[in-house]
């Protein structure tokens, strides 16, 4: 059987209100040249049942049952089963959007970029819909330069799906998702395989309808996890930062420390969460390393927050802030 021209991986752990819509999607994208590999990661509800009702219907749905894992697992079980030139993301309560399927199409066929990031479709919880765009560029851009400075001073490629990845690349470098990292994993993967790329693409035109559930996943972890995790994706993408793009992400990384001491302050003006923050190894280097003249007016007061240490006006600023 000849290698498909796309694999489209979608773990899926207790998916079924949503797996349906997430693959009736699809319906009408790329014909026979396209597998979607369901990895069902274990679920108790009634996603498998759903998953074979689908089956009926578009038999290019291969549907792939392991034990529970976790979703780093799917996915690398994806990747181990995918025959795909190009590799594609998806989470199972997501869904593709058909407008830019005929520039995804292209983009697969041409065969001439190792990566390839389309924008997404934010849908809230209370209904509404906004379009999440890059804005370093207009409608698209193939500036590696300019894609570089997405990868690395923003949090847009935070995320592994609605990216196109060439299969070879992946399996020549042995990548893969690492598992029992509980956040950040997604990050880890594209940085790393973004840094064996050559000729890239990033289109405004949304790929991806992405459901924003309600709440912040990560507030379940006390902010001595938080911290902890969060240095270790900053301490690991440290070896990918070009050069020429140092102080920006020094600068992205000092907005990552304010935006935990706004969301750790929200609830309480205490001053607890602000201190584990500001004691950090994470901080000093930030704050060590960034040009404080250089750094925007409307961040100054931020940054001698910061660097002066000041636990307690910090905590209550920022529990304003957060409450505004």
């Amino acid at each position: 059987m000849r290698n498909k021209k796309l694999s489209i991986i979608i773990p899926a752990y207790n998916a079924e209100t949503y797996i349906e819509e997430c693959l009736g999607s699809m319906t009408d994208f790329m014909a026979d040249d396209l597998e979607i590999l369901v990895i069902n990661d274990g679920s108790k509800d009634k996603t498998e049942d759903i998953v074979n009702r689908c089956i009926q219907k578009d038999s290019r749905i291969i549907l792939v049952t392991i034990e529970n894992g976790g979703v780093s697992r799917a996915r690398n079980t994806g990747l181990e089963k995918a025959s795909g030139e190009y590799i594609l993301f998806l989470d199972a309560d997501d869904y593709l959007l058909k407008p830019a399927f005929e520039k995804l199409t292209t983009i697969i066929e041409g065969g001439n970029y190792d990566f390839a990031a389309f924008s997404r479709m934010i849908l809230e919880a209370d209904g509404r819909t906004w379009l999440n765009a890059f804005p370093q560029i207009q409608e698209q851009s193939e500036d590696k330069a300019v894609i570089d400075s997405i990868m690395y001073t923003d949090s847009l490629f935070n995320e592994c799906w609605g990216k196109l990845y060439r299969k070879t690349i992946i399996d020549e470098h042995s990548l893969r998702f690492p598992e029992g990292v509980p956040i950040g994993e997604d990050l880890m993967f594209v940085m790393q395989y973004y840094s064996h790329c050559q000729k890239v693409y990033a289109d405004n035109t949304a790929l991806v309808a992405y459901r924003q559930h309600g709440g912040s996943a990560m507030r379940k972890y006390s902010i001595e996890d938080r911290m902890r995790l969060t240095e270790d994706i900053y301490s690991f993408s440290k070896a990918f930062i070009p050069e020429e793009l140092k102080f920006q992400n020094i600068f992205y990384n000092f907005k990552i420390l304010t935006n935990l001491c706004r969301e750790y302050s929200k609830d309480c003006a205490d001053y607890s969460a602000i201190a584990k923050i500001y004691s950090s190894k994470m901080k000093e280097e930030v704050i060590g390393n960034l040009n404080g003249s250089l750094v925007p007016l409307y961040r100054k007061h931020e940054y001698f927050f910061m660097k002066r240490n000041m636990k307690k006006i910090s905590a209550l600023y920022y529990h304003l802030k957060a409450r505004a």
